[in-house]
Order: structure tokens, then sequence, then C-alpha cells
């Protein structure tokens, strides 16, 4: 069960506060929740959480699926994250052209993401033309220790030995890194280089390329990478597919600069 559990004040509105619960409540379920299921996590009345929701939905934050009768949250929550990122300023439509770019000089899916918590989240995607591509869904989570754009995001955090020493960091295979030290050390590499690269850490078969975006404020950080399969990423392309991600990295950083 979530703890509801808040500090008293003379300021405090309930169902303000229920209603970021019943969010962080979905945000952590990949197939939603109904409301009876809501109830039993989360500790509140379901009569609170069914005028909660249908607030929310109305509002475009939250959808139910009619038929398995489940609540999901929707893109729009994205958009609130975005602001603290990069404040009055979408780095979504500023990165767009970039993706799209990467996408046909390299004919591989291409995607922007952040860090929301322990976990990477895609943002924006711009789909390969190669007849065999992966399609990445918006609002994917991803782990960062395994990630080519997790690394290069870390890298660029000013704390990044405490972010990583509480990382959880789960063995997906024998080319994963599951030790904090050993990911400490590849992050000063990573840093040093200006990319991140998955080789084959998650999945057998997909190698990953990203670089960070650093916002001028400091607020936030964010990744561009793309995705493909091992037979046509190569480790001899790594470096200058990680380089010409870098450079365009930069680009986007002096544009959110200037607009």
């Amino acid at each position: 069960m979530i703890s509801t559990n808040k500090t008293s004040t003379s300021y405090s509105v309930p169902n303000l506060e229920r209603s970021f619960v019943i969010m962080e409540c979905l945000g952590e379920s990949s197939e939603g929740l109904t409301f009876t299921e809501l109830a039993k996590q989360t500790g509140l009345p379901q009569n609170s959480i069914f005028r909660i929701c249908k607030t929310l939905e109305s509002l475009g934050y939250l959808t139910r699926n009619p038929d398995s009768k489940r609540h999901i949250l929707t893109q729009k929550i994205i958009t609130l994250a975005l602001g603290a990122i990069t404040p009055g300023k979408n780095i979504v439509n500023q990165a767009a052209p970039f993706l799209k770019e990467l996408a046909e000089e390299t004919g591989e899916t291409c995607c922007l993401g952040t860090i929301v918590n322990q976990r990477g989240v895609v943002l924006a995607v711009e789909d390969g033309s190669n007849p065999f591509r992966f399609h990445i869904d918006l609002g994917t989570s991803f782990a960062l220790h395994t990630a080519a754009p997790g690394k290069a995001m870390m890298a660029k955090l000013e704390h990044k030995e405490r972010f990583v020493r509480e990382l959880t960091m789960e063995k997906f295979n024998e080319n994963t890194i599951t030790s904090h030290e050993d990911l400490l050390s590849h992050l000063q590499k990573v840093e040093k280089l200006g990319y991140g690269v998955d080789d084959e850490e998650e999945h057998h078969g997909q190698r990953c390329v990203g670089a960070a975006i650093r916002t001028h404020n400091g607020n936030g950080v964010c990744a561009i990478w793309i995705t493909a399969p091992s037979s046509r990423l190569k480790k001899q392309k790594l470096k200058e597919v990680g380089k010409r991600i870098q450079e365009v990295c930069q680009q986007i950083e002096e544009k959110l600069e200037h607009v």
C-alpha cells in the first residue's frame, strides 16, 4: 500500500494530495489499475478514487480501458515534467527536426528521453526507414545502467556518484554491469568519449548509441540515441555514430540557449 500520510498543515488540500497519490500509483503500473486495485494499493475510499479519476480523465491526464476497466496515465503528464527540464521551452519540439535528420541519415529508430526517478523515459520517437527496425512507444521506461542514453545522462549529472549508488541494477545477461563501482568507472569513460553505448547489455542482438543534452539552466538532462540490430550497428561504427549524435546534442543545447 502506498502511504498517504502527509505532514498536516492548515494549507493542506486533501483531494490534491490524493490525486498525486493516485497518479504516482498509476505511474508504477505498466498495465493500469482498476478502481478496486487503486483502493487496495492506496488505502483511499473508492468513492474518492472514482471522483478524482473522473476529473483527471476529463482533463486528459488519465484514460480508462472500457474492456479491462483499467486506468492508465496519458502522455499529457509528460508535458509537466518537460517544464522542469526546459522551463518555457518545449525540448521535444526543439529536438524533433534533429531526430528526423538522424533517423534519415542512419535509417535507424531515433529517440529523445530523460530521467524520471531511477528510470529513463522516452519523450519522442522518430522511426527508422529500414524494413526491419525497432519501434519504441512514447512513455516507455528503461533501465539506466544498461541503456546508452542512461549512461550518457548519468555521466552529465552533478551528483552522479550519489545517484549511481542508489540505483537498482538488474542483471539482464552476462554483459550487464551490476556493480556500482564498475558503473562509476564506466561513466568516467563515457564522459571522456562524449557518448554512451549499450553493447547488447540488456538484449542480445541489439545495440544503442546515445549522447546527452544538458540544459543551460542546469535543471535537467536529456539524451538522444539510436537503437539498431547488432548486425547493422557494428562495433566499428559506434565511434562515428556516437560522435555524430554528440554533435547533434550540442546543436540542440545551443538552440535552447537562444530560444
